[in-house]
């Protein structure tokens, strides 16, 4: 039962699968089929080559299901979230160390629209902050996105943390601001992430640098401009959630469903 409960498509529990066994009555005349131990490793190494250039690779989906990595067991182990999109349901992704580089793979070369988040583990993560702004005078672009990239590396060269200057680099991904107005005033839009590879934290010390980085930009704000943002609203705390997350790159970002 146990074998089978890791190795189930359906993500059946082991102690249910028992129940279900112990109900059934014993025919002498019945085939038994033997169980493929679960430690047979279904996926390639982590080690093997890289496809050549031009290999198709099957898509992501079929590969998750293929190596039974999609699952829809709250109580699962997950490293990722696939969001409920249109018609498609919420489902969990558990990708084990040693197909992480194939899952990257695959998911590189899907043509397909995906929406993928990162399981954020509480435990430990690299730090990231998600800035949404809905509404300011400026796009947060070129020396803006600059300077708050500097603020953020600042406060994480201090308390709570005091990380190393080399542990400090930040990568944005950002999508171009959107023009909009508010109270007939025209404004923008505007959506980014920052990545900081290696700082790793947990949920309380990253709710403490979000918190640090908020009273930082309101304390030192952007010198080319009206900096008319309330950072402490435009920096999202609930990413840091346990079952939360961030979306992954090339993801769509989904709302109740609609993209």
């Amino acid at each position: 039962a146990k074998a089978c409960g890791e190795r189930s498509a359906h993500a059946i529990p082991a102690r249910v699968q028992s129940a279900m066994w112990r109900r059934w009555e014993p025919d002498a005349d019945a085939a038994v089929l033997g169980v493929l131990p679960a430690v047979v490793d279904l996926a390639p190494s982590a080690s093997s080559a890289p496809p050549c250039p031009g290999t198709l690779l099957e898509p992501l989906n079929q590969w998750l299901c293929t190596h039974h990595f999609i699952h829809r067991d709250k109580r699962r182990r997950r490293t990722h979230l696939q969001m409920h999109a249109g018609d498609a349901p919420l489902a969990f992704i558990n990708v084990p160390p040693r197909a992480r580089r194939d899952f990257l793979l695959h998911y590189a070369a899907d043509p397909g629209p995906t929406f993928l988040c990162e399981a954020l583990d509480p435990r430990g993560f690299r730090f990231f902050v998600d800035v949404d702004i809905p509404w300011s005078s400026s796009a947060l672009d070129g020396a803006r996105l600059v300077w708050l990239a500097r603020a953020l590396q600042r406060v994480l060269q201090c308390p709570p943390l005091n990380e190393r200057p080399e542990r400090c680099r930040v990568v944005v991904t950002a999508a171009r601001a959107v023009a909009t107005e508010r109270g007939g005033v025209a404004g923008f839009r505007s959506g980014v992430h920052l990545h900081v590879p290696g700082v790793i934290v947990h949920t309380e010390a990253a709710l403490a640098v979000r918190a640090a980085l908020a009273r930082q930009l309101a304390r030192e704000p952007w010198e080319g401009g009206a900096d008319d943002v309330d950072w402490d609203a435009a920096l999202d705390p609930g990413v840091y959630n346990d079952g939360c997350g961030l979306r992954m790159l090339g993801s769509l970002k989904v709302k109740r469903g609609a993209v």
